[in-house]
């Protein structure tokens, strides 16, 4: 921005614990307190993961500083995150209180800052009171933690919340009047046309006129600018709101398998008469996104729609780190391109708002996201959660609304509780489509209350047949999670298990506590026998065993739900991706980056173009009297190709060979063959375009127990 001036307050800040809240009494918010005796810490980072493990309770900072302005206007003090409850003094001055964990606030403190200044904060993320007793799912949570504070996937016992000043801390200093925030909307594509919203938010300390001028100029392509015209209008004193619209001609935002994300910045400059403009710059994308249009088939009203081309999700769930201040912008692209690797072109963050960097990433590299409000499992039914959580649902929507790769609100995961789906869940849903009417929004995923038909599904983990898949696909328009352990690579696991306690996991004695507080869980492996540690000679098998097993379920999800693409399944995000800590999870790469063998199957199951066939070892499926083969096309184009397949016996040799020339559509998976077999083999199946370069690939393994006739 231009005329605006910026301090940092990042740094060492005096440090000290009060579990006993009794700070307020001793004076600590007071600017003459004496600090000497106090700790230090570094400014941002989680207290938890800067020298103050183990506990969540108040804490308070304290740093001295010389603001660096002179003759300045208007000067803010910003903090972009504090969790969870944070109180704010600035010279004597309470400033004020906010709450929540991701969304930054701020204080206009031009009155308040003198030359030399004593800055206070007072934080706290407290334990529920279950946190000490019971391992996951807290009945009576009473914050908007989300999966930092409780899921399947943390260390147990979970009885930290991650707390303290965990974002930047800065000082902005801006001239009168200036742009606060510029709110940009696509409300309808027609062709190459789009029709476009603007809302200014300008602040002013006296009523003045004002010249607002705007436009669009390409951000990550060469392209021409786009004129939004130059406006006259007045601003009050205090906060002014001006909205237009415009039509234009674009290039779109897409995803990086329907084309390309295209962005452009929007810059807004404001001229009052004898001083120097002032110009806000904000990343914008060019898109619409909508949820069921009423097609033909989409009975659980889930088709989607980017810029009026109907998509498939294939996808994976997210969060980055139990302590998100350890994550830094080249780890969020390490993971994402991860995930575009795996030809991925969703991710759902799981419970949880990542830092806005995140959502830059993936507005640059085209990945769509699920964005969940940080509501995981039960909640208070009492006291004034509802109010305060809908103010918290705010400040997500209003920090985040801007990026386009933001496809989707969810207000609940997996309420199993009827009375906050009701209540908590109906009120944020409300809230959410109010301040943005241009994203589909749901109340909550996984029970499928309200006829929400986003289910999740874990048949072959929580029990041992996963062909009850196949079956209830029929209940579901979106599945947003599915998945099962597998333990990671022994170089990893050594890392966080000592090597003397990995084998076996299942004695009583010593080891299995040590695995469960990891989240190992091992009645669920007793549910297959196969994956039984009995049943394996030592850790190096055992492990091989889960992560094969692990890869042969996803895949089987994969292709079972791609099969039934748009009919009536319309996205798989597969839960989940990356490990957030050390631990024994559904992850198909761990902590440390180590793939599981699941990794590399999903990369080829995830495919755009995917041939697969049903598979042999299912119920209702016969080799003898035939599986179908089918070809799905999940890009934006329909085009011509060649399909193949092999049948190999058991000893290498080719026994049947087929190819054919075949159209495919971007609609429904499409039927292309019919292989038959009478004795153990390999199925192989390709895909070539017509100048015969390989698009997709894929093979089965026909056992002697799959020859059955019925």
């Amino acid at each position: 921005m231009k005329n605006v001036d910026t301090f940092s307050l990042n740094g060492r800040w005096k440090f000290l614990m009060d579990p006993e809240d009794i700070g307020k009494k001793k004076g600590f918010h007071a600017s003459t307190y004496d600090d000497g005796d106090w700790g230090s810490i570094q400014v941002p980072s989680f207290w938890q993961v800067a020298g103050y493990p183990n506990y969540s309770e108040t804490s308070w900072y304290r740093r001295r500083f010389k603001p660096p302005f002179k003759n300045v206007e208007t000067i803010l003090l910003e903090f972009k995150a504090v969790s969870y409850f944070s109180e704010v003094w600035l010279n004597d001055v309470k400033l004020g209180e906010h709450e929540g964990y991701f969304a930054p606030f701020k204080y206009d403190v031009t009155g308040i800052l003198k030359e030399e200044n004593v800055i206070v904060v007072k934080a706290s993320a407290p334990l529920e009171p279950e946190q000490y007793t019971r391992r996951q799912d807290f009945r009576e949570k009473s914050k908007v933690m989300g999966a930092l504070q409780d899921w399947d996937c943390c260390q147990y016992p979970c009885n930290v919340n991650p707390a303290g000043i965990w974002q930047d801390v800065r000082l902005i200093a801006k001239s009168d009047p200036w742009i606060e925030d510029v709110n940009f909307e696509t409300m309808k594509v027609e062709g190459a046309k789009a029709y476009i919203s603007v809302e200014v938010t300008m602040i002013s300390k006296q009523d003045t006129d004002v010249t607002l001028e705007t436009h669009l100029a390409p951000k990550n392509f060469n392209g021409d600018v786009i004129e939004l015209g130059k406006h006259l209008t007045h601003v009050k004193k205090g906060k002014t709101l001006y909205s237009f619209t415009s039509t234009i001609h674009p290039r779109f935002w897409w995803s990086w398998d329907l084309g390309e994300p295209d962005l452009y910045n929007l810059e807004a400059t404001l001229g009052v008469k004898g001083r120097s403009s002032v110009t806000y710059t904000r990343p914008v994308g060019v898109r619409t996104i909508a949820k069921g249009k009423g097609d033909g088939g989409d009975r659980y009203q889930w088709a989607l729609y980017l810029n009026n081309v109907r998509f498939f999700a294939r996808g994976c769930n997210y969060l980055s780190d139990k302590f998100p201040s350890r994550v830094t912008e080249e780890r969020y692209r390490r993971d994402l391109s991860l995930m575009k690797e795996a030809n991925m072109n969703m991710v759902r963050c799981f419970a949880n708002v990542e830092k806005d960097v995140f959502y830059d990433v993936c507005d640059g590299i085209g990945v769509m996201v699920y964005q969940d409000f940080p509501l995981q499992w039960r909640y208070t039914t009492s006291g004034d959660l509802v109010p305060r959580a809908v103010r918290v649902a705010e400040d997500m929507v209003l920090a985040l609304r801007h990026h386009p790769s933001i496809v989707l609100w969810c207000c609940h995961s997996e309420p199993h509780r009827k009375e906050n789906f009701d209540v908590l869940d109906r009120l944020i849903e409300k809230r959410i489509k109010e301040l943005d009417e241009t994203r589909p929004v749901i109340p909550e995923n996984g029970t499928n209350w309200g006829g929400t038909a986003d289910l999740h599904f874990y048949w072959g983990w929580f029990s041992p047949d996963m062909s009850e898949l196949e079956k209830n696909c029929e209940r579901a328009g979106f599945v947003s999670e599915f998945g099962v352990q597998a333990v990671p690579n022994y170089a990893s696991l050594i890392r966080f298990i000592p090597e003397k306690y990995v084998w076996p996991p299942d004695d009583r004695e010593v080891n299995l506590k040590i695995w469960n507080r990891y989240n190992y869980r091992m009645h669920l492996y007793n549910v297959n026998e196969a994956l039984k540690p009995k049943n394996s000679k030592d850790i190096h098998e055992f492990i091989a065993k889960t992560q094969s097993y692990q890869a042969k379920l996803l895949k089987f999800y994969i292709e079972c739900l791609r099969r039934h693409k748009f009919n009536p399944i319309n996205g798989a995000l597969l839960f989940h991706f990356k490990d957030c800590l050390p631990a024994v999870t559904d992850s198909i790469i761990d902590y440390y980056y180590g793939e599981k063998e699941a990794y590399g199957v999903i990369k080829e199951s995830f495919n755009p173009l995917h041939i697969m066939m049903e598979w042999p070892e299912s119920p209702n499926v016969s080799i003898r009297k035939g599986c179908r083969v089918y070809v799905v096309n999940d890009f934006k184009d329909a085009f011509n190709c060649m399909v193949e397949w092999l049948i190999i016996s058991a000893e290498g040799q080719v026994k049947e060979r087929e190819r054919r020339k075949f159209h495919l559509e971007t609609k429904s998976a499409q039927v292309v063959g019919l292989i038959k077999a009478s004795e153990e083999c390999r199925v192989e199946l390709f895909v070539y375009d017509y100048k015969g370069k390989r698009l997709s690939n894929n093979q089965y393994t026909v056992r002697k127990e799959d020859l059955k006739l019925d």
